[in-house]
């Protein structure tokens, strides 16, 4: 079996964005298994009438009437040829303004037959709003009652034809509607100016409704049948035009999917019949299933609704969720008799909670999800039958309907990987036929067929759905997006909230601020302070324990914008970089996010870096900006500028020319001091945009892609300069993401404590990135490392998680045990270098963590590459560096390249998404370790197990070669780690004349031991060969490292040989 692991899960399980030739993209084409039915509605009536007769067709409560099928045909027969009597013809529209009365299905059913279209008017439209509609289609009928309550349809008629009650009914002429010729009223009053609706049938005769069956043939499917105008929340309501094939097989699917065809049904119409939603759930499934249908009330009642659902044991109810949740509500006080089998949700999203206590309350066995929109005829996503995944159920709005195709694209038009949010789109049978005589608005939501629906929703591989927001339902609030929707997610988990909507509010200073507007239950005492309680641990927020600053991640992303925008104001530009030179700060992670935001590149320079380090990593990228403290402590930043670039002093700090970093335009302080010479303060450059330079920002933000280099860390430069690595966006986001979720940073709001330097890979990537994705609270205990300010942050800020390095468990446990503090956390994560299994065992009991995450990566492969996983309940895995990351493949190979047997020690070889994109402008150095074939060699002495775990053996280079024979310092470290009194050890060659090289220990231990040379030989005898005991040991008080917490062995070498000689 060779040493190659691949491990490439399934997108869906991971939300990320990788290279598309490994993801599955947001497209799905539900072919279906049933044939799509080529008919129109006027056949449909007809057939429907000759299969069921003289079965119920509609029940009206109010009216105290019913119809049965038949009577439906013999009437809207009648109904239709009365039309062509007073003069409407095949393509004349007909506005049907009515509310839920028997009238509304015989004049939908005999506009149909007649061949005319029905433009479905909503009866609560006032004076200036039915102008409006008439006109925009062309409307030559009107039919309306007289009155409804407290709907005055004719008075409002008289308004616009304002010599209606003179004028004679066939000759009706207004100038504010001059394609209106005659009104019908549905009233036993004879109404001056108009035909009453018995009128129209009434003149009906037997050949004019033999004409109606004949012009059937006449009618196509594809013609247009109804014109429904949308709500209108963006605007003018637009005239979304639709077909008879469109209704019919929209409606099909839809009673496919409630099994409508199985059961005798009776269904509870909530909803509008003007509105999508009614047509294709209640006027429709009555031609196409035989159901029979029943009205509570003209409008929506609750009470009406629940005492129909009762007397009429109705089996099934359609309704948005403020109307379920109205249902529950007078349920549990009135506690009916119910049989309701099905009920079918849509119009608006529905909680989680909504669904439970329609079970539970209403006593309904299947609660379905439907999403739609009028542009889509009404249904493109709807639960399947017998649906018992409640994950689907209470958080989708279904799976796909047959014969339809759904995509999720960006702003930019291109599809988006499995699981990302994005615009849906959909193409297929049931798309509009366009807004009427609106060409540029048709257009607009319409490409190749494709109709942009506005919502921003994720979808799933099985073809399920999630509505997250709209793409237009936006608060910005100081410049930043919020969607109501997630925050409306989280507030209909609150088990006192109803209902509750997110708006935004004028706010002077910010634009917009949030405001929830909430339905509570009854008796409920809920104040803010409960709604922040419980929305805690929601919002991401950064906090420095020094100084007790906190900072929300609202806060964070408006500084860092206008930040961005500064930069942009200053001159940078995309593509150049900026020095990021700088302790564990928050302007730290303010800076990076807006170096991010305005497309530049931050190069992450060491604060501990003097004066000849620091002008070779400036001039090696070519940085054109440097943001930096003036001081901390003892590093003096602005002082160590001046060293090195003595023009500072004396330069206009708008023009500085520097001979030694010729590059070099701008250096930003952050600094309380707003007059230090040559600088911009940090403050001054985030409030230095104007209105103009905001708005090119934002243009030039469209052009950042996410694999755009965002990055550059140089190593640590362990065997010689350190080189540039260049990380992309795209790396950093997913690596960070990947290395949360097995950190199960998902589960649980976290806050995590974080001692590790910020411009190392280590802190970026797995420090602040993985913290953003989930919401989790970063800890910062001092900007530069302190053990004891690092214990005193997670006892008092509770800290559930820690980042370190060996060296800084290390520390931390020799002070734990001296002070006792009370920590408790849960998750411990090591990496930078190798953690020993004596090291991890210390860790759990001493620091009282529960499980220790041992990882293993590089500057090069962005952070991580192995990593504990989640549940390992095994303590095996202390002694590895993890398991293989997602989307990453690993081989282990000999010095020719060659792929060793598993368990063989070799060099480890990684490729995937986040391998480096190479060093910056040198392609020498990169093919030396990045092939053509994009693996990248890791350097590392590695063994991979066969279940994906490994371990680190050394380094390649890292040999000690005695006699002749290569020795590994790293089997030796480990095994003297087991010793107790041992706290850290590193094993390095001492040149010898004999043997060319000597094996020596150099040892840390714990306080009081006595453990010496002679203590080490009896310790190693019978554990290792003789050739592998030490024959050098040097008690050591600390070791040379990098900033990052790396051993430099070649300096340690140094030292002991220069003692030692």
């Amino acid at each position: 079996m060779n040493c190659i692991l691949k491990n490439l899960l399934p997108c869906i399980k991971f939300k990320i964005y990788i290279s598309r030739s490994l993801t599955r993209l947001s497209y799905i084409h539900n072919v279906g298994k049933t044939p799509l039915q080529y008919i129109t509605i006027g056949n449909l009536v007809q057939k429907c009438a000759l299969k069921y007769e003289e079965k119920t067709a509609i029940i009206s409560m109010e009216e105290n009437r019913e119809m049965t099928f038949s009577q439906i045909l013999i009437e809207s027969d009648k109904l239709a040829a009365g039309f062509h009597k007073i003069g409407l013809k095949i393509g004349d529209k007909i506005g049907l303004w009515a509310p839920n009365i028997i009238e509304w299905f015989l004049v939908f059913y005999a506009s149909a037959r007649a061949g005319l279209v029905t433009v479905a008017l909503n009866p609560a439209y006032t004076e200036h709003e039915m102008e409006y509609s008439i006109n925009k289609v062309g409307i030559k009928t009107i039919i309306c009652p007289e009155s409804y309550k407290k709907l005055k349809f004719y008075n409002i008629m008289c308004r616009l034809v304002t010599d209606l009650q003179d004028c004679d009914r066939n000759k009706i002429h207004s100038t504010r509607m001059p394609s209106l010729q005659s009104i019908i009223t549905i009233s036993n009053n004879t109404l001056k100016g108009t035909y009453s609706y018995q009128d129209v049938i009434n003149c009906a005769d037997h050949t004019s409704i033999k004409t109606v069956t004949t012009i059937q043939n006449c009618i196509q499917p594809d013609d247009l049948l109804c014109i429904q105008y949308t709500s209108g929340t963006t605007g003018k309501p637009k005239a979304t035009c639709l077909g008879h094939f469109q209704l019919v097989n929209n409606a099909l699917e839809l009673g496919n999917r409630l099994e409508l065809e199985k059961y005798n049904n009776n269904m509870c119409v909530q909803v509008p019949l003007f509105h999508a939603f009614g047509i294709l759930g209640a006027v429709m499934p009555l031609l196409l299933f035989g159901v029979t249908t029943t009205l509570p009330s003209g409008l929506y009642n609750s009470r009406a609704n629940l005492r129909a659902v009762e007397k009429k044991k109705c089996t099934i109810i359609n309704g948005t969720p403020t109307m379920f949740l109205d249902l529950i509500c007078l349920q549990k006080k009135e506690n009916k008799k119910l049989h309701l089998n099905t009920a079918y949700c849509g119009g608006a999203p529905c909680a989680p909670r909504l669904f439970k206590d329609m079970h539970e309350i209403l006593k309904i066995k299947n609660v379905k999800s439907v999403y739609g929109l009028t542009e889509a005829t009404g249904i493109i996503f709807q639960s399947l039958p017998n649906l018992e995944d409640d994950q689907k159920a209470y958080y989708t709005v279904g799976k796909v309907l047959d014969h339809l195709e759904v995509k999720v694209v960006d702003k930019n038009d291109n599809i988006v990987p499995m699981g990302t949010p994005g615009e849906l789109c959909v193409r297929g049978y049931s798309v509009m036929l366009g807004y009427y005589d609106d060409k540029e608005k048709t257009e607009e939501v319409m490409k190749y067929k494709w109709l942009k629906t506005g919502d921003q929703v994720v979808l799933q591989e099985d073809g399920y759905g999630r509505v997250v927001g709209r793409l237009k339902d936006i608060i910005i609030r100081g410049g930043e997006n919020i969607f109501p929707r997630e925050i409306e997610d989280i507030l209909n988990e609150h088990p006192d909230i109803v209902e509750n909507y997110v708006i935004g509010l004028p706010h002077d200073r910010l634009g917009e601020e949030v405001c929830a507007c909430v339905s509570v239950n009854p008796g409920a005492n809920l104040d803010i302070d409960s709604i922040v309680k419980h929305c805690q641990g929601k919002l991401a927020k950064f906090k420095i324990p020094k100084d007790n600053r906190k900072v929300l991640f609202n806060d964070l992303f408006e500084e860092s914008r206008k930040l961005a925008a500064g930069f942009y104001t200053l001159g940078l530009r995309k593509g150049d970089r900026i020095g990021l030179w700088a302790p564990n700060i928050v302007e730290f992670i303010t800076t990076w996010f807006a170096a991010a935001q305005a497309g530049l590149i931050v190069v992450l320079l060491n604060p501990s870096y003097v004066n000849q380090e620091l002008e070779y990593c400036l001039n090696k990228v070519g940085t054109k900006a440097l943001v930096c403290p003036d001081v901390y402590r003892d590093l003096r930043f602005y002082d160590t500028l001046t060293n090195l670039l003595p023009e500072l002093e004396t330069n206009d700090r708008a023009k500085l020319r520097f001979k030694k970093v010729p590059l070099l335009k701008f250096v930003i302080t952050i600094s309380n001091n707003k007059n230090i010479r040559g600088t911009y303060n940090f403050t001054e450059v985030v409030n230095i945009s104007k209105s103009d330079s905001l708005t090119e920002f934002k243009k030039m933000q469209e052009y950042i892609q996410p694999d755009d280099i965002a990055n550059i860390h140089y190593t640590s430069g362990t065997t010689g300069k350190p080189k540039a690595t260049c990380l992309s966006h795209f790396q950093i986001v997913n690596n960070g993401y990947l290395v949360a979720k097995r950190l199960g940073l998902d589960k649980n709001h976290c806050n995590i404590c974080i001692p590790v330097p910020f411009f190392h890979v280590f802190g970026t990537t797995v420090g602040i990135i993985a913290a953003q994705h989930f919401g989790s609270t970063l800890i910062l205990p001092s900007p530069m490392y302190s053990p004891v300010a690092t214990l005193k942050a997670i006892e008092q800020e509770t800290c559930t998680v820690i980042y370190g390095t060996p060296t800084m468990y290390i520390d931390f446990i020799n002070l734990q045990i001296n002070k006792k503090m009370n920590i408790n956390v849960t998750d411990a994560f090591c990496g930078a270098s190798p953690t020993s299994l004596q090291l991890c065992k210390n860790i759990r009991r001493i620091l009282n963590v529960k499980k220790v995450h041992c990882a293993y990566g590089m500057t090069e492969a962005t952070a991580i590459a192995f990593h504990s996983l989640l549940n390992e309940e095994s303590l095996d895995h202390m002694n590895t560096v993890g398991y293989i990351g997602e989307h990453l493949e690993a081989k282990v190979v000999d010095a020719n390249n060659n792929v060793v047997p598993i368990g063989t020690p070799g060099e480890l070889c990684l490729r995937g998404y986040s391998v480096m994109k190479g060093y910056w402008d040198d392609e020498t150095e990169t093919r030396k370790i990045l092939g053509d074939d994009n693996w990248l060699k890791t350097g590392d002495r590695f063994i991979l197990q066969g279940n994906g775990y490994g371990k680190i053996v050394g380094r390649i280079k890292d040999v000690i070669i005695r006699g002749g024979e290569k020795i590994y310092p790293k089997e030796i470290e480990d095994f003297l780690c087991t010793h107790p009194d041992i706290l850290e050890n590193y094993v390095i060659g001492l040149t010898h004349n004999r043997l060319g090289e000597e094996v020596c220990a150099c040892i840390m231990l714990k306080i009081g031991s006595n453990f010496n040379f002679q203590t080490m030989v009896e310790f190693c005898k019978n554990k290792l060969t003789k050739s592998k005991i030490p024959s050098q040991m040097k008690i050591m008080k600390s070791f040379p490292k990098t900033g990052s917490g790396k051993i430099q062995k070649y300096v340690l070498k140094q030292q002991i040989e220069a003692e030692f000689f």
